[in-house]
Formats: C-alpha cells, sequence, structure tokens
C-alpha cells in the first residue's frame, strides 16, 4: 500500500527536496507552505515523478488552516502515514537591534507551528496506533550563539518537546523522530553573513534525513564531526566559549 507523507514548509530548501526524494520512494505528498505558486510548481514535479500530490496553502500557526490542510491530505490522498515538521524561519538578532516582536513571530512558526502540526495529525495516529512523527530541530538545539540565540532556543524548544512526546508516543505505537541538521545550502541559510562550517547541499542532506527516518531512527544528528565540535564547544570556559564562537 502506497504511504502518505504530510510536509510542512515544503515552498523551498529542505522541505521542497523532501517532498521529491520521498516521491522517489513511494510516497504520495501532502505539502504546506505559504506560497500557493511555488506548491502547485511542486506538485508538478511530484505528479510527474508518478506520485500524487495535494498542495495546501497554508500558514502553520493558523490553527484552523493546519486542520484543514490535514482534512483535506487525508481526504484525497489517504490517512498521513509520516509528518514531517519542517517548518521554520531564522533571523539575526544582534543586541544593538533585537526585536521582542521579530523573536517572537520566531517561536510562533518554529515552535507553536511545530505542535500546531502535530496535534493536527495525533488523534489518527493514536486512534490507528501507528504512524511516524518526524521533527526538525537542528544542531543550534545544542549551543546558543551570538545574534542567532533566540533561533537557537527556539531549535532547543523542539528538540524537547519531541524528546517528551517520544516516550509518551511509544505505547501508542508512533515513532517519533528528531531530526538536528547543521548548515545547509538553503534560501534560509543564504542570508547568513557568518562562516558555515561542514555546509551541505540539500539534496545530500534530505537524503540522510530520509535514510534515518526509514531505519526507525529516534534523532539524526549531522554532520557528525559538527555535532561533536558543538558538544565540545559546551564544555569550554566562558572566556574561551566566547571567543570560538563569536568568530
Amino acid at each position: 500500500m502506497t504511504k502518505v507523507a504530510f510536509i510542512t514548509g515544503a515552498s523551498t530548501g529542505i522541505g521542497h527536496e523532501l517532498c521529491l526524494q520521498l516521491a522517489d520512494r513511494g510516497y504520495d505528498i501532502g505539502m504546506v507552505a505559504r506560497r500557493e505558486d511555488l506548491l502547485k510548481e511542486l506538485a508538478a514535479k511530484v505528479e510527474a515523478k508518478g506520485r500524487r500530490a495535494v498542495a495546501c496553502p497554508c500558514d502553520v500557526v493558523n490553527r484552523d488552516q493546519v486542520q484543514d490542510a490535514v482534512r483535506q491530505v487525508s481526504r484525497e490522498l489517504g490517512q498521513i502515514d509520516l509528518l514531517v515538521a519542517n517548518a521554520g524561519i531564522g533571523v539575526d538578532q544582534p543586541i544593538q537591534s533585537f526585536d521582542p516582536e521579530l523573536a517572537k513571530k520566531i517561536y510562533e512558526v518554529n515552535v507553536i507551528g511545530l505542535m500546531e502540526t502535530i496535534a493536527a495529525v495525533l488523534p489518527d495516529m493514536v486512534a490507528r496506533r501507528q504512524g511516524h512523527i518526524v521533527g526538525v530541530a537542528s544542531l543550534a538545539s545544542y549551543i546558543s550563539f551570538p545574534k542567532t540565540y533566540v533561533y537557537c532556543a527556539s531549535k532547543h524548544a523542539v528538540r524537547a518537546h519531541l524528546d517528551g512526546l517520544r516516550l509518551e508516543a511509544h505505547s501508542f505505537g508512533i515513532k517519533v523522530t528528531t531530526i538536528c541538521p547543521g548548515f545547509i545550502k538553503t534560501p534560509l541559510t543564504a542570508k547568513n553573513k557568518f562562516k558555515m562550517p561542514f555546509l551541505m547541499e540539500v539534496d545530500d542532506a534530505v537524503r540522510l534525513m530520509i535514510d534515518g527516518i526509514e531505519s526507525g531512527k529516534k534523532v539524526i544528528n549531522f554532520p557528525r564531526r559538527l555535532y561533536y565540535l558543538i558538544r565540545i564547544a559546551n564544555l569550554l570556559p566562558e572566556a574561551l566559549k566566547r571567543r570560538v564562537l563569536s568568530n
């Protein structure tokens, strides 16, 4: 039986590539993003691969829109087997121009958007006692960088939420996977003005993600070298850590 994947943040970057590669692996795709024009283009690409696609223009922080999208995908494609909550934003917040409203927006999309999406698919998965929930956090969830600490904090919240959900969902037959990628070449990272060590191409990164999802991994941290460097950085004295992370 064909499986159905529901992907948020699907219009560009990681989400766009997830839709294409999951279609290559036999999934029908429900796709969510705010840009309807880009979703239609992506849906055509998925259908050209011989898979079905449903494009749902939607803001993930809008509960009604998210629930409507889940209902539409379930109605047209069938029950959702795999959710990838990928929608996210990140903006530098230098201390001289810190904007609480912008910080709030980052939290709304990265954290509340993920929770709204999971909440929309969870009742059906609980009733069926099966399903796979995947959330995209970041290696930045393990550390806080200058200027991007709001983003780091939001991804830490995502990781903590998924860790707790995993413990409870297990008894309902539901798998939960946390993906913590490093720097990936996408429109989001193209705005970064700092060094991005071990920068990966998006197709290579997504291949690693899907391999990990299909093998049932609970947490997918990559690239491994950057993950270990971040863990080591957290052990440094504050003064040395400040020097390292400010360069």
